[in-house]
């Protein structure tokens, strides 16, 4: 489960994880079964950004600042992936990523300071949780073949537990209900996606999980303003 782990690491990361122990190729292949773990380590890391910068400067910056770690730790894989698949779309990719970002950065802004580490955790590891398995159901590639494994009985609960803990553990219950927008998200993408005959390429997962991603902080947003809304009337 280690080599499986570090792969995990290694391919959604741009740390040298893969350099800590040879990892063997059927482990390589099967990078998704963690990568909600991964998800601790990525949204951690724009967490703890955010707090250490909030501290230091203004909240808008600590809030660019904690976003622009998140795409230096994993080389912006993930967006390369959305601006690719936009493309592909028939949409200029750079201008998706502009309207994606000023999408996050307002949401993100008028969420309480209080939850917000406890939201970009969250909200990285349940929507990478979710776009693992629109890999599996968007095989085979393009040339028939299958790149990725179906996941085990043991790795679906592992990375269940991955992708669920941080929003069951650390907030509130009221909050518990946002996590359906990342899984109802990822399911219509790659319904569309699937209605279209649209074969799984490589970046595609990523755009998944960014989107699903600001499902979700858009969720969170909905659901503190409907409560404060519901508590003046």
């Amino acid at each position: 489960m280690l080599n499986h782990i570090l792969a995990s690491f290694a391919h959604f990361t741009a740390l040298p994880f893969g350099k800590l122990k040879d990892i063997p190729e059927d482990c390589k292949a099967k990078v998704f079964d963690f990568w909600s773990l991964v998800g601790w380590f990525t949204g951690g890391s724009m967490a703890i950004v955010y707090i250490l910068a909030s501290r230091f400067v203004s909240y808008p910056v600590a809030l660019m600042l904690a976003i622009t770690a998140r795409i230096a730790v994993t080389a912006g894989r993930e967006e390369k992936g959305l601006k690719t698949l936009a493309a592909k779309a028939g949409i200029d990719g750079s201008i998706v990523l502009i309207v994606y970002f000023l999408l996050m950065f307002i949401t993100l802004k008028e969420l309480p300071s209080i939850w917000l580490p406890w939201l970009m955790i969250s909200g990285d590891c349940l929507s990478k949780y979710c776009a693992s398995f629109s890999v599996d159901i968007l095989k085979p590639n393009s040339d028939g073949t299958d790149r990725y494994d179906k996941k085990s009985v043991a790795t679906i609960i592992a990375g269940t537990l991955f992708g669920f803990a941080p929003l069951l553990l650390t907030l509130p219950e009221m909050f518990w209900i946002v996590g359906f927008a990342p899984i109802i998200t990822s399911t219509l993408l790659h319904c569309t996606m699937s209605m279209r005959q649209h074969r799984f390429c490589n970046g595609d997962e990523g755009a998944i999980f960014l989107i699903s991603e600001l499902t979700f902080y858009i969720a969170a947003h909905s659901l503190i303003f409907t409560n404060s809304l519901l508590q003046h009337l």
